[in-house]
């Protein structure tokens, strides 16, 4: 059995996936100490711990630039790539960029390099072809960068270069190229040495007054500015545009500059470059560490090393190139914890939905129901209607009204802002609902501590023993995707056949029977959850036990390819190939991950 642990908190699984950030980028409604950091160094297979470049292809792997030769990552290990030149394996890679037809570009100290069938790359017989500019072998580059019309720009200390057919040209000599950037009108924006100038592929436009507008004491104007003004120019997706200066970084939209503290000049202070990942986060990196701004302050990331390049891959994971200190990957927590601080009345959560507009419900024992709208939590309890308010079940019906299942106040109904309640009184079988299922046919079932009770059409059917239960203490009622309607009770599972229920049998009948609840996957595989007896799945009338000695609570499926549950123990993943945990051999552990309280 494969067991790994980390250590997370122990929570309502469903509340865990179901509010889960995107995978766009790192979460930036989060502390970036939420942020899991790694480190990759040549003790990991890096030929260099000087990383000046990363680039993700469109087929997912990173290739990585460093000092002494570029690799190519796939996840878990580096592969080193000869482009077949002497030398080439372990020379200075420079700058990386992606063509319009997935070819890759390498600068190098030795000339560009181009790879062409990146999809299909083979270490031991790799396709590459060299070029230089100006035929001059000592290319000495700065960067690269593809224009959105697909055009490839090369900027070294003796000018800006395009790619034009099989060979670079001349289009901006005599500049010593620093950076380059592309605004939102598709002109270029282009550090020179010490200077910023627009270049819409026809004129240049250069800012005079820009640098004294910068400086931190507007009295200097007139005055003689640093020679080394202007390290970096982006624009983000807002328009506005951002300076890494001698000074520091300032951010400028419209006619008002905001300079970010400290701005004062110092060496190690300086700036190298600004990011913006796919979320619209800005990330800055000076001198001495990364960090994400916000409007009016940077948010130190990772601090104590210079950083050379950076990354926002399309799995949300943010890279850094260090001078030395390696690469460091960034990533969100696996599982984050909404607590009190966040709004809900209580940390525990006995019970989680989704709505059909993606609102999330989350049932809070003896705290009320309690909405979330993307930031906090707010509660409805007895002064908004809510008569009793320790929700035990959440349910959503045919009409998208929500119901809610309460410990000695029967069932509520929640429509346009009112509660309306259902109990002894209406017809209810007891007024402790535990589970309430939103059946196919249109009809919603209620699992009480006297039996089951069904509604459909505002009429109210009451089961029990004397019906086929196995005991009238219910813990959980499930309609699966056949429309067929289980129960759990203390006593085992039982089916609804016709009008009256049938015990599921199983080879470990005479053991303690009590299950928990219900799980179905995608592919229709359906489970049965214990504290004691772990998972079993039910395969018609049979139950088949797969996980013994497991505390099982709770399961939700991920994508459709892989399971999470959660227990008294933690919370654990289980890979589901097609969509189940089926396997030829029977007799094969259950190969999963642990998340506990606990550490190795």
């Amino acid at each position: 059995m494969l067991l790994r642990r980390a250590v997370l908190h122990s929570c309502s699984l469903l509340l865990l996936l179901l509010l889960a950030p995107s995978a766009l980028a790192l979460d930036p409604t989060q502390p970036t100490t939420n942020y899991m950091r790694t480190t990759f160094t040549v003790e990991d297979g890096l030929p260099d711990n000087v990383v000046n470049a990363i680039l993700q292809s469109r087929d997912g792997f990173l290739w990585i630039g460093t000092g002494s030769g570029l690799v190519r990552f796939n996840g878990r290990g580096f592969t080193p790539v000869d482009f077949g030149i002497p030398g080439s394996l372990s020379q200075a890679v420079r700058a990386l960029a992606e063509g319009p037809d997935g070819s890759l570009w390498v600068g190098t100290d030795l000339g560009i390099v181009r790879i062409s069938d990146v999809e299909h790359y083979d270490p031991a017989r790799s396709t590459s072809q060299v070029y230089h500019t100006d035929n001059v072998k000592d290319e000495r580059l700065a960067c690269f960068r593809f224009t959105r019309d697909g055009v490839l720009l090369v900027g070294t200390p003796r000018g800006l270069y395009r790619l034009s057919g099989a060979s670079f040209i001349s289009v901006l000599p005599k500049i010593d190229v620093h950076a380059i950037e592309e605004a939102s009108n598709g002109h270029l924006l282009i550090v020179d040495d010490n200077d910023f100038l627009e270049w819409d592929r026809g004129k240049i436009t250069r800012h005079p007054g820009l640098a004294a507008a910068l400086a931190p004491d507007s009295g200097m104007a007139g005055h003689e500015m640093p020679n080394d003004v202007f390290h970096y120019v982006m624009q983000d997706h807002t328009g506005a545009m951002w300076f890494c200066s001698h000074w520091g970084i300032a951010r400028q939209n419209r006619d008002t500059i905001y300079r970010y503290p400290p701005y004062s000049g110092n060496d190690v202070m300086r700036p190298i470059q600004t990011y913006q990942d796919g979320q619209g986060t800005i990330w800055a990196l000076r001198g001495y560490g990364v960090f994400r701004a916000h409007q009016d302050a940077l948010e130190a990331v990772l601090t104590g090393v210079t950083p050379r390049s950076i990354l926002a891959d399309r799995d949300g994971n943010l890279w850094i190139g260090t001078n030395g200190d390696g690469l460091v990957r960034f990533r969100d927590k696996p599982v984050h914890m909404y607590t009190t601080a966040d709004g809900l009345p209580s940390n525990v959560p006995m019970t989680v939905l989704e709505g059909h507009d993606g609102t999330i419900w989350a049932g809070n024992n003896c705290g009320g129901l309690s909405r979330f709208d993307g930031k906090r939590f707010a509660t409805y309890s007895e002064k908004d209607g809510l008569l009793n308010s320790c929700v035990w079940a959440l349910a959503e019906d045919g009409h998208k009204d929500l119901w809610i299942g309460t410990w000695g106040g029967g069932a509520f109904r929640f429509k346009d802002g009112r509660f309306e309640q259902y109990s002894l009184a209406q017809g209810l079988r007891n007024n402790v609902v535990r589970s309430i299922v939103a059946a196919p046919d249109g009809s919603l079932w209620f699992a009480t501590d006297q039996g089951l009770t069904r509604m459909r059409k505002g009429h109210l059917r009451n089961y029990s023993t004397a019906d086929g239960l196995s005991s009238n203490h219910m813990i959980a009622v499930y309609a699966d995707r056949r429309s067929g309607i289980l129960a759990a009770s203390s006593a085992g599972i039982d089916r609804l056949t016709g009008d009256r229920f049938v015990p599921l049998s199983s080879a470990r009948q005479n053991l303690d029977s009590r299950y928990n609840g219900f799980g179905e996957t995608q592919s229709g595989e359906l489970y049965a959850f214990s504290a004691p007896r772990g998972i079993s799945r039910i395969e018609g009338n049979q139950m088949v036990d797969i996980g013994a000695d497991l505390d099982v609570l709770s399961m939700a499926e991920f994508r459709g390819q892989e399971l999470w549950f959660s227990g008294g123990h933690g919370i654990f993943r289980v890979p589901a190939p097609n969509g189940g945990l089926s396997s030829e051999n029977r007799r094969d552990p259950l190969d999963y991950t642990m998340f506990s309280p606990r550490t190795a």
